[in-house]
């Protein structure tokens, strides 16, 4: 062997390209969501996780002490506010995903400027929610508390309740959890009358409903969240119409489209 001659053939190596690792910060785990459960063991296989489940961050100064060197941040609660002065102080970062669908802590503009990708998971919780909204309102609608609380009294009562079948359910907002509600609305036999932000792209109709505009209704009326500032400003409920008592009485609103079979 001469001098300077290579111990290892490099033709007989198999060279690999080190894998740069992805740093990953949880930095508002608080209450626990993710700590303790599977989908952590999967976090901490795509990378390098740091994961702050003590506290929440109590200021966006201990937001960017956490979050300073992340790549990738995992935003478990909405409470935690990426605006424009956080963003600029993360150099580094190049997504902020969220485990549920609310996305208003996060400064979208300035995140496109700076090529930050945000990720939601859309429709989540859509139909509990959805289902607590129409319990809520057949909550108060057969008037449970009250009933309940008389009986526990030793009282019957003999006031009257009402059920849902004929009366119009107002439904603002058609995203997956105002989908839901009319559907379900639907199938307790109530009319359901729809308004969404923007085209629907046929939600409405495969819900069942008709799409109309601020009406008298004299059913609850949900409102699908979240909107933005200009959509809220569109569709504030007290531009709605209160139902007049007699309307009340019979269940029904100015605008009446055809009942559920």
């Amino acid at each position: 062997m001469l001098a300077g001659d290579p111990v290892v053939n490099p033709r007989s190596v198999t060279w690999r390209k080190e894998r740069r690792v992805t740093l990953i910060v949880v930095p508002d785990d608080f209450p626990n969501y993710l700590t303790g459960t599977p989908a952590e063991a999967r976090l901490r296989a795509l990378g390098d996780v740091t994961l702050y489940n003590r506290d929440a961050p109590r200021d966006a100064e201990v937001l960017i002490r956490r979050c300073a060197d992340a790549e990738i941040v995992y935003n478990v609660y909405g409470t935690s506010r990426f605006t424009e002065t956080v963003l600029a102080a993360l150099k580094r970062l190049r997504l902020i995903s969220r485990p549920g669908t609310g996305v208003d802590g996060v400064d979208l503009d300035a995140c496109r400027r700076r090529g930050v990708a945000v990720a939601n998971l859309r429709g989540n919780d859509a139909d509990e929610i959805a289902e607590h909204a129409i319990a809520l309102m057949l909550n108060a609608l057969r008037r449970i508390p009250e009933m309940d609380r008389a009986l526990r009294a030793g009282h019957w009562s003999l006031e009257m309740i009402r059920g849902a079948r004929g009366l119009t359910l107002g439904v603002v907002g058609m995203g997956a959890i105002g989908s839901r509600t009319a559907v379900l609305g639907r199938a307790l036999g109530m009319d359901v009358l729809a308004w969404s932000f923007g085209p629907d792209e046929g939600r409405v109709a495969r819900a069942g409903g008709d799409r109309g505009r601020s009406r008298r209704t004299a059913a609850p009326i949900r409102r699908g969240q979240p909107a933005s500032a200009r959509q809220r400003g569109d569709a504030r409920t007290d531009r709605l119409t209160p139902p007049r008592a007699d309307e009340a009485r019979r269940g029904a609103g100015e605008y009446r489209p055809g009942r559920a079979g």
